[in-house]
């Protein structure tokens, strides 16, 4: 084996090792925020909903700030940061947004046609119980979810893969790494394996779609922005069915 192909071999291995522990990392500061948001807002005794969008907050806000904490470490410049959004940006942003939508409900008839269910979203759970935590997520996947996580999972882990693998491939390997830090919010009880698998896949093509969108504009924007329209409108519609 030449030295050149040793030399790619580590740099990707590396660059793995460094995007999963970014995704872990960002996932255990998140639920540590949850956690200590939820016990300080116990001694409050707020509406149930807007603790728990306060504490999705808190969420997101920790996986931009396990972004912002990557670029410090390793003394990269906040420029790394690709805060842009021009015209062209916003018809991606507008087109993936359509085309996170369109996979959905193709992957979803597909899921149909064989007869299998999806495993539900703890979220979508609390909303069909509490069913104003829907409105209240709408502004916070504006501001604070779509944002935080694209910084984290397209700014971070899919630029980071770059160096390492082709875009394509890069665009893949953060979509798996997007999806594998959502399994604990579908693994609920009474999921099946084939749901939750089904389910995932099911994200993974979605986020696809964002890594393109990503790759395409080099805008953390556009993808936020796409990612935030695409849960915006689905908590406000579980919103409207679950009153």
């Amino acid at each position: 084996m030449s030295a050149t192909a040793s030399d790619a071999r580590r740099a990707r291995f590396g660059a793995l090792c460094v995007v999963v522990a970014l995704a872990v990392t960002g996932l255990l500061a998140g639920t540590l925020v949850q956690l200590v948001v939820t016990s300080i807002l116990g001694a409050f005794s707020p509406p149930t909903a807007l603790g728990l969008a306060v504490a999705q907050s808190g969420f997101a806000l920790a996986l931009a700030f396990t972004a912002f904490g990557y670029v410090v470490v390793t003394r990269r410049p906040l420029t790394y940061f690709d805060v842009r959004f021009d015209r062209r940006d916003a018809l991606w942003a507008g087109g993936g947004l359509l085309a996170m939508f369109a996979v959905l409900a193709a992957t979803g008839v597909l899921a149909g046609a064989l007869g299998i269910e999806n495993a539900t979203h703890g979220t979508v759970t609390a909303i069909r119980e509490t069913p104003w935590l829907g409105l209240l997520l709408v502004p916070v996947s504006l501001l604070f979810v779509g944002p935080g996580e694209e910084l984290l999972m397209r700014n971070v882990v899919q630029k980071r893969l770059y160096g390492a693998f082709s875009r394509r491939d890069a665009i893949v390997l953060a979509s798996v790494v997007f999806t594998l830090v959502h399994l604990p919010a579908y693994a609920t009880p009474g999921a099946s394996a084939l749901a939750l698998c089904v389910t995932l896949a099911r994200l993974c093509c979605v986020a696809l779609v964002l890594g393109v969108v990503y790759e395409r504009t080099d805008s953390v924007v556009a993808a936020a922005l796409a990612h935030s329209g695409y849960d915006a409108i689905q908590f406000g519609a579980l919103f409207v069915t679950a009153l």
